[in-house]
């Protein structure tokens, strides 16, 4: 199984399908499950983030009604990659896809050649994080933590 390390709040909304599509300047070939980890770094605008709509609403779904409340260096359950896709056009033109609301806009950087990765398939959510070393890009989960995810 692979991990993606990503910031808070980013990282809690995806796992939790409040978000279903991460968007990132690379794509991936990858399609399958990925671990998302929750990586150490949450500055002050960031935390002001989760003040603000849609976020707010949505980490309150999540049970997050403080951002000191948001797991940080710790893996935080999984999502399942179905689709990768190149952004061609603007943001206001990609209405056609049904899963890229406003909310979802409000949720990434929709700029054109940009990728949209797309987790609109089975996801689980751990009950409790398990702390972890994050890392850039797609990585290699050590089996070990493979394992104790998908129990």
């Amino acid at each position: 199984m692979k991990f993606l390390s990503l910031w808070q709040p980013w990282a809690s909304l995806w796992v939790s399908g409040e978000k279903l599509i991460e968007t990132r300047d690379w794509g991936t070939d990858y399609r399958g499950k990925i671990a998302v980890h929750a990586g150490k770094h949450f500055t002050e605008a960031e935390r002001h983030l989760c003040f603000t709509e849609p976020f707010k609403s949505a980490l309150e779904r999540c049970g997050f009604n403080l951002p000191g409340a948001l797991p940080l260096g710790a893996l935080l359950g999984y999502v399942t990659l179905t689709h990768c896709r190149r952004m061609v056009e603007a943001p206001h033109e990609a209405r056609r896809d049904e899963r890229v609301t406003d909310k979802e806009r409000a949720f990434g950087n929709w700029q054109p050649g940009r990728f949209a990765w797309i987790a609109d398939g089975e996801r689980k959510v751990l009950e409790t994080p398990i702390p972890m070393k994050g890392a850039q890009g797609l990585r290699q989960l050590p089996d070990e933590l493979a394992v104790e995810l998908l129990r």
